[in-house]
Protein backbone atom coordinates (compact mmCIF):
# COMPACT_ATOMS: atom_id res chain seq x y z
CA UNK A 1 0.00 0.00 0.00
CA UNK A 2 1.53 3.45 -0.84
CA UNK A 3 1.38 6.63 0.97
CA UNK A 4 -1.73 7.99 -0.91
CA UNK A 5 -3.69 4.93 -0.07
CA UNK A 6 -3.00 4.68 3.45
CA UNK A 7 -4.21 8.12 3.18
CA UNK A 8 -7.43 7.61 1.96
CA UNK A 9 -7.86 4.51 4.05
CA UNK A 10 -7.04 6.92 7.19
CA UNK A 11 -9.47 9.20 5.86
CA UNK A 12 -12.23 6.91 5.31
CA UNK A 13 -11.62 5.66 8.61
CA UNK A 14 -11.70 9.11 10.33
CA UNK A 15 -15.00 9.80 8.24
CA UNK A 16 -16.71 6.71 9.59
CA UNK A 17 -15.61 7.63 12.83
CA UNK A 18 -17.08 10.91 12.70
CA UNK A 19 -20.87 9.81 11.29
CA UNK A 20 -20.79 7.14 14.45
CA UNK A 21 -19.92 10.04 16.60
CA UNK A 22 -23.31 11.76 15.35
CA UNK A 23 -25.38 8.81 14.68
CA UNK A 24 -28.74 8.93 16.85
CA UNK A 25 -28.50 6.70 20.05
CA UNK A 26 -24.47 6.35 19.65
CA UNK A 27 -22.94 4.45 22.98
CA UNK A 28 -19.68 4.64 23.66
CA UNK A 29 -18.60 5.91 19.36
CA UNK A 30 -20.17 2.48 18.32
CA UNK A 31 -22.62 0.55 19.55
CA UNK A 32 -26.86 0.21 18.96
CA UNK A 33 -28.52 -2.31 20.35
CA UNK A 34 -29.74 -4.65 17.58
CA UNK A 35 -27.22 -3.37 15.22
CA UNK A 36 -25.61 -6.42 13.31
CA UNK A 37 -21.94 -6.65 15.32
CA UNK A 38 -20.10 -8.72 17.94
CA UNK A 39 -17.72 -7.78 20.87
CA UNK A 40 -14.86 -10.05 21.85
CA UNK A 41 -13.84 -8.55 25.52
CA UNK A 42 -11.55 -9.87 28.25
CA UNK A 43 -13.11 -10.30 31.73
CA UNK A 44 -11.49 -9.29 34.89
CA UNK A 45 -10.03 -12.10 36.85
CA UNK A 46 -12.66 -11.91 40.27
CA UNK A 47 -10.28 -10.72 42.66
CA UNK A 48 -9.46 -8.22 40.80
CA UNK A 49 -12.37 -6.63 40.01
CA UNK A 50 -12.41 -5.53 43.65
CA UNK A 51 -9.68 -2.41 42.97
CA UNK A 52 -12.11 -0.73 40.34
CA UNK A 53 -15.35 -1.65 43.16
CA UNK A 54 -13.06 0.45 45.38
CA UNK A 55 -12.63 2.99 42.85
CA UNK A 56 -16.03 3.32 42.38
CA UNK A 57 -16.44 3.67 45.90
CA UNK A 58 -13.58 5.76 46.72
CA UNK A 59 -14.46 8.44 44.37
CA UNK A 60 -18.09 8.23 45.26
CA UNK A 61 -19.42 7.79 41.59
CA UNK A 62 -22.98 7.61 40.74
CA UNK A 63 -24.37 7.50 37.35
CA UNK A 64 -24.96 3.56 35.88
CA UNK A 65 -22.09 2.10 37.58
CA UNK A 66 -20.31 -1.02 35.78
CA UNK A 67 -21.66 -3.82 37.85
CA UNK A 68 -18.32 -5.67 39.81
CA UNK A 69 -18.90 -8.72 37.86
CA UNK A 70 -18.86 -7.00 34.67
CA UNK A 71 -16.06 -5.16 34.82
CA UNK A 72 -13.65 -6.01 31.45
CA UNK A 73 -11.81 -4.82 28.37
CA UNK A 74 -13.24 -4.32 25.01
CA UNK A 75 -10.52 -5.82 22.44
CA UNK A 76 -12.01 -5.72 19.74
CA UNK A 77 -15.97 -4.60 18.66
CA UNK A 78 -17.08 -6.21 15.25
CA UNK A 79 -19.60 -4.17 13.22
CA UNK A 80 -21.09 -5.06 10.35
CA UNK A 81 -21.22 -8.96 11.31
CA UNK A 82 -22.75 -11.24 13.72
CA UNK A 83 -21.15 -14.43 11.97
CA UNK A 84 -18.53 -15.06 15.54
CA UNK A 85 -18.88 -19.19 15.22
CA UNK A 86 -15.38 -18.88 13.14
CA UNK A 87 -13.92 -16.25 15.96
CA UNK A 88 -15.03 -19.14 18.90
CA UNK A 89 -13.46 -22.00 16.62
CA UNK A 90 -10.00 -19.84 16.35
CA UNK A 91 -10.19 -18.97 19.97
CA UNK A 92 -11.14 -22.49 20.68
CA UNK A 93 -7.83 -23.45 18.80
CA UNK A 94 -5.78 -21.53 20.86
CA UNK A 95 -4.45 -22.13 24.76
CA UNK A 96 -5.96 -18.93 25.89
CA UNK A 97 -3.60 -16.61 27.78
CA UNK A 98 -4.68 -14.74 31.16
CA UNK A 99 -3.83 -11.32 30.16
CA UNK A 100 -1.75 -8.91 32.16
CA UNK A 101 -1.93 -4.84 32.39
CA UNK A 102 -1.57 -2.52 34.38
CA UNK A 103 -4.02 0.66 35.50
CA UNK A 104 -2.24 3.82 34.44
CA UNK A 105 -4.56 6.69 35.16
CA UNK A 106 -8.30 7.94 34.25
CA UNK A 107 -10.04 9.04 31.08
CA UNK A 108 -13.58 10.16 29.92
CA UNK A 109 -14.51 8.81 26.74
CA UNK A 110 -17.65 8.69 24.94
CA UNK A 111 -19.61 11.09 22.24
CA UNK A 112 -21.19 12.58 24.96
CA UNK A 113 -17.92 12.69 27.36
CA UNK A 114 -20.28 10.80 29.81
CA UNK A 115 -17.88 7.42 30.23
CA UNK A 116 -15.13 7.62 33.37
CA UNK A 117 -12.31 4.54 32.31
CA UNK A 118 -9.65 3.09 33.86
CA UNK A 119 -6.72 3.81 31.12
CA UNK A 120 -4.26 0.10 30.75
CA UNK A 121 -0.87 -0.15 29.64
CA UNK A 122 1.03 -3.17 29.38
CA UNK A 123 2.16 -5.36 26.52
CA UNK A 124 0.70 -8.60 26.68
CA UNK A 125 -2.72 -6.64 25.96
CA UNK A 126 -1.72 -4.88 23.27
CA UNK A 127 0.16 -8.02 21.83
CA UNK A 128 -2.90 -10.15 21.90
CA UNK A 129 -5.26 -7.09 20.51
CA UNK A 130 -2.88 -7.01 17.87
CA UNK A 131 -3.16 -10.94 17.29
CA UNK A 132 -6.72 -11.50 17.35
CA UNK A 133 -7.27 -8.16 15.43
CA UNK A 134 -4.68 -9.66 12.78
CA UNK A 135 -6.94 -12.69 12.84
CA UNK A 136 -9.87 -11.50 12.35
CA UNK A 137 -8.80 -8.93 9.37
CA UNK A 138 -7.19 -11.86 7.47
CA UNK A 139 -10.05 -13.41 7.86
CA UNK A 140 -12.57 -10.64 6.24
CA UNK A 141 -14.00 -9.52 9.36
CA UNK A 142 -14.47 -5.46 9.20
CA UNK A 143 -11.87 -3.13 9.78
CA UNK A 144 -12.42 -1.51 13.51
CA UNK A 145 -14.07 1.89 13.36
CA UNK A 146 -10.94 2.96 16.09
CA UNK A 147 -7.91 4.59 14.98
CA UNK A 148 -5.83 3.28 18.11
CA UNK A 149 -6.59 0.23 20.20
CA UNK A 150 -6.82 2.40 24.24
CA UNK A 151 -7.61 -0.48 26.27
CA UNK A 152 -9.73 0.13 29.43
CA UNK A 153 -11.98 -0.18 31.98
CA UNK A 154 -15.12 1.41 32.37
CA UNK A 155 -16.61 2.61 35.78
CA UNK A 156 -19.49 4.42 35.42
CA UNK A 157 -21.71 6.76 32.93
CA UNK A 158 -23.07 9.85 34.17
CA UNK A 159 -23.15 13.29 31.93
CA UNK A 160 -20.75 15.80 32.81
CA UNK A 161 -18.13 13.57 34.48
CA UNK A 162 -14.97 15.05 35.37
CA UNK A 163 -11.48 13.17 35.04
CA UNK A 164 -10.73 12.81 39.33
CA UNK A 165 -7.37 12.66 39.95
CA UNK A 166 -5.01 9.21 39.69
CA UNK A 167 -3.71 8.33 43.39
CA UNK A 168 -1.25 5.83 43.18
CA UNK A 169 -2.50 3.17 45.28
CA UNK A 170 -4.65 2.61 42.15
CA UNK A 171 -1.65 2.07 39.82
CA UNK A 172 -1.64 -1.91 40.45
CA UNK A 173 -1.21 -4.69 37.82
CA UNK A 174 -4.39 -6.92 37.02
CA UNK A 175 -5.14 -9.89 35.40
CA UNK A 176 -7.95 -10.90 32.83
CA UNK A 177 -8.88 -14.62 33.17
CA UNK A 178 -12.09 -14.26 30.69
CA UNK A 179 -12.06 -14.50 27.18
CA UNK A 180 -15.90 -13.70 26.63
CA UNK A 181 -17.72 -12.80 23.29
CA UNK A 182 -21.16 -10.65 23.34
CA UNK A 183 -23.38 -10.58 20.64
CA UNK A 184 -25.38 -7.37 18.87
CA UNK A 185 -27.84 -7.66 21.87
CA UNK A 186 -25.21 -7.60 23.95
CA UNK A 187 -26.16 -11.11 25.54
CA UNK A 188 -23.14 -13.62 26.15
CA UNK A 189 -22.36 -15.93 23.47
CA UNK A 190 -19.40 -17.13 24.49
CA UNK A 191 -17.49 -16.84 28.21
CA UNK A 192 -14.01 -19.13 28.49
CA UNK A 193 -11.94 -19.66 31.47
CA UNK A 194 -8.02 -19.01 30.45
Amino acid sequence: MNLDETFLELSSNWQMLEENLKAPNSKLLLEKKGDPSFCYMLGVDKSDSKLFKSMQSDLELDGELVDPSEFHATVRYVKGSTDYDPFIKYLNSLELPTIKAKCVGFDVFGKDKDTLVVRLDGDEIHDWFNKVNKWLIDNDYPKSDFPTFKPHVSLTEKPGIEKPEWKPEYEEEITFSFHIIGDSNHEEVYKEKA
